[in-house]
């Protein structure tokens, strides 16, 4: 994934210029080449941004990871929710494998002392006693919406209406959104034993 992510950055871009080259003029720059630079970079880094959320779905189902689509309507969400329309039944060890918390992060959770966002909020939970599943969003916030394709991206463009990370999840579905509210947010809310997490002062 490290290797795609490169080459949004570099490849394509090379691969731009070097295709708007070949059909410049010997004169100079025209924009028919300019616009077929900007054409193949595009169309390059799109392919990419498949690959990578192709890689992550992989990498995840490798590490026995649910897709999200699939930890936020499993039954044990849903009947906690209670939008569940199908009939009450036992619950399973399956149904109550979900975590209490989820904590989407760009690349990792290295740097905690506070000149990584991601790192900072994952550090402050911990702090607090709370232990919350990691998942990794990976690509870049300087993206535009329509090339993040990785399932925490898109996680975190549908519930705070942004793909900038971290973004906090906790176990009745309420999101906290940005490093220094999940950090406050720890801050006041040490863990306890058996108790649900606290939503966040409105």
């Amino acid at each position: 994934m490290g290797v795609v992510t490169l080459n949004i950055w570099t490849g394509a871009p090379l691969l731009g210029l070097w295709v708007g080259s070949r059909v410049a003029p010997d004169s100079g720059i025209s924009m028919l080449a300019v616009f077929v630079v900007i054409v193949v970079i595009g169309v390059t880094v799109w392919a990419l941004m498949q690959a990578l959320g192709y890689l992550q779905a992989a990498h995840d189902a490798a590490g026995g990871k649910p897709p999200w689509s699939a930890w936020s309507s499993s039954p044990w969400r849903r009947s906690r929710s209670g939008s569940s329309s199908s009939p009450a039944r036992r619950c399973g060890a399956a149904d109550l494998e979900s975590p209490a918390m989820k904590l989407i992060v760009c690349w990792s959770t290295a740097g905690g002392g506070g000149h990584h966002a991601c790192g900072a909020a994952h550090t402050a939970l911990k702090d607090a006693g709370h232990d919350p599943e990691i998942q990794k969003a990976y690509s870049t916030r300087l993206l535009p919406d329509a090339l993040q394709v990785t399932a925490g991206r898109k996680e975190a463009k549908r519930r705070t209406g942004k793909t900038d990370v971290p973004v906090l999840i906790l176990d009745d579905e309420t999101t906290v959104a940005g490093s220094k509210a999940i950090v406050a947010w720890a801050r006041a809310n040490p863990a306890q034993a058996g108790a649900p997490s606290p939503k966040p002062a409105a």
